[in-house]
């Protein structure tokens, strides 16, 4: 998240808005932009960002401080020191980057998780992506692949169950918590949240090939699209990479929006979940969908088509 004027915007070009300051400090309304990152000796030529009226929580330093780092930020790194004694923050890992080098910045070499422009548009069960019509999942599984087909990944979606205060809203679906809590433990934190309100959907994640599983990862890139909830949209056009998933066995995921407090419904949500496969050291684009959360607690499935998929992610393989 940066301040306009290190993007180049103009601070009047931000929206308008009077809800006053949030908890974590923050004024404003944000705005998405595609800027050339530096942050020491890493860069990102075309990197999606939130910009924002920091003014506040930034009068504090002496210093200039242009931005600050979110956590998804950080989780592109496999580690992250902080050095007390120098003031320091030492990041290690790709960060999905390129160092900062007069080459990296002209020969324009494609970067794994790095995305191009997106839009989405529709509603009501009719999405566009990028000018392309989507596809709804209507069945309970779909199958994604690599361009060269020699990656192929199931993709099951199991039921969207309601829960209340860590139990399942419908008595009837108890016992289907119950065994999933036995081999999903995403799901047991999930329910200690002791949400008011919210919606689980498990996703599994099936190798069908090769056979041969050793050294062949899942990782996820999600961009969040859009949003009911004023405080989340502040994030759009923010991608977070997910740690990668082995496929030792089946891989389950939990698709999950929860509220808390006196609450009556869900916001909805719509966010770019793009698949990647990781093997013999190299990322392959497996696949991607719109989801959509519903403010009923519903989930909607949207295959991405593999030209979209194309154009979104640069250099993609």
């Amino acid at each position: 998240m940066i301040r306009p004027q290190a993007a180049g915007i103009s601070p009047a070009e931000l929206l308008p808005t009077n809800p006053g300051p949030s908890s974590a400090g923050f004024i404003g309304d944000a705005v998405g932009a595609e800027v050339l990152l530096k942050v020491e000796n890493w860069v990102w030529p075309k990197r999606r960002v939130a910009v924002m009226d920091l003014s506040r929580v930034l009068s504090a330093y002496k210093e200039k401080v242009d931005g600050v780092l979110g956590l998804d930020f950080v989780r592109e790194f496999s580690r992250v020191t902080v050095d007390l004694e120098h003031n320091t923050l030492n990041f290690t890992g790709d960060g999905h980057s390129v160092a900062a080098t007069d080459a990296a910045l002209t020969d324009q070499k494609p970067v794994f998780g790095k995305l191009s422009k997106v839009s989405l548009s529709g509603g009501d069960g009719h999405y566009v992506l990028n000018g392309s019509d989507l596809l709804p999942v209507n069945s309970s599984s779909v199958d994604v692949q690599t361009r060269d087909g020699i990656y192929k990944v199931r993709v099951s979606l199991l039921k969207t169950v309601p829960v209340s205060r860590g139990l399942p809203s419908d008595p009837s679906d108890k016992g289907l918590v119950e065994k999933w809590l036995h081999y999903v433990p995403l799901i047991r934190d999930v329910l200690g949240k002791q949400d008011a309100i919210g919606s689980l959907k498990p996703v599994a994640y099936d190798l069908l090939a090769p056979k041969d599983k050793e050294g062949i990862e899942l990782r996820e890139e999600v961009l969040l699209l859009w949003s009911a909830d004023p405080a989340e949209m502040q994030k759009a056009g923010v991608t977070t990479l997910h740690s990668p998933l082995p496929f030792q066995e089946q891989i389950i995921d939990v698709q999950y929006r929860g509220l808390s407090g006196d609450v009556q419904q869900l916001h909805g949500k719509a966010m770019l979940q793009i698949l990647f496969l990781k093997g013999h050291e190299e990322h392959f684009l497996l696949g991607g969908f719109v989801i959509v959360s519903k403010a009923n607690g519903a989930f909607e499935f949207y295959l991405v088509p593999r030209p979209v998929l194309d154009q979104i992610v640069v250099g993609a393989k």
